[in-house]
């Protein structure tokens, strides 16, 4: 019986880089600026319950120049968070617990 759960528990679970994904629980994009999870975010609008699952699937099923929109946002949100950070260095405030609080764009 324990390796029919293991079985179901692997099937459930798909390879994503170097992290796991269980397919079957709800998606919940993060705060990071990536073009994935800028699409991520839109997508959730509209599938309050969706699955990982179902945003991997929806995903690799976009165009290339879909994508390329995304990567486009992606590089203005991460430029614009750059930006402001310099600008606050330029008059002396200290971005330190800023810089600590944001996600890491890994």
């Amino acid at each position: 019986m324990n390796e029919v759960y293991e079985k179901v528990r692997l099937d459930a679970t798909i390879k994503n880089g170097r992290n796991a994904i269980n397919t079957q629980a709800e998606y919940r994009p993060n705060k990071s600026f990536t073009a994935r999870n800028l699409c991520g975010i839109e997508w959730k609008k509209s599938h309050k319950k969706g699955t990982a699952g179902e945003f991997a699937t929806y995903w690799t099923s976009l165009l290339e120049e879909q994508k390329d929109l995304y990567e486009d946002r992606s590089k203005q949100a991460k430029g614009a968070k750059s930006s402001a950070s310099a600008s606050l260095r330029v008059t002396g405030i200290d971005t330190t617990p800023l810089l600590a609080a944001t996600p890491s764009e890994s």
